[in-house]
């Protein structure tokens, strides 16, 4: 899906994404949940291990793909340790990494340049770029 057919079908606003100098689409937090409450996105959490130092969950999305006649379901696991985060919200990062990683799958953004503001901690040429635009 390009761009454009993004911030229509969602409702996005430009303060909802950043796009980098190599046209990755990075998806801010308040763009994530608009695009879970267009698509009619259900998330539930649960823990897989939490401490002091680290947090794990998995989300479990769901939503009704109207084309096809059928639930279209997936999970996914966020997970945040003092290495790949850069504050101290452990258990915040790794529920907002979960959810929008199943927000972003169920709503076939997953396959494109598309990705999560909290993905690109991850991948330093992504974030490099992105202080550029």
């Amino acid at each position: 899906m390009e761009k454009t057919e993004i911030i229509k079908k969602f409702g996005l606003v430009p303060t909802d994404w950043i796009t980098t100098a190599d046209g990755v689409m990075i998806i801010r937090r308040p763009g994530i949940k608009k695009i879970q409450r267009v698509a009619g996105i259900e998330v539930l959490l649960t823990v897989m291990s939490s401490d002091k130092d680290h947090c794990a969950l998995i989300a479990y999305g769901k939503m009704l793909n109207e084309s096809e006649g059928h639930m279209a379901m997936v999970s996914a696991v966020g997970s945040a340790t003092p290495r790949n985060c850069d504050h101290i919200f452990l258990h915040e990062t790794a529920e907002y990494r979960a959810v929008a990683r199943v927000v972003l799958e169920l709503a076939g953004l997953k396959e494109g340049d598309v990705m999560s503001e909290d993905e690109v901690g991850h991948q330093p040429e992504v974030v490099k770029a992105s202080k550029k635009s």
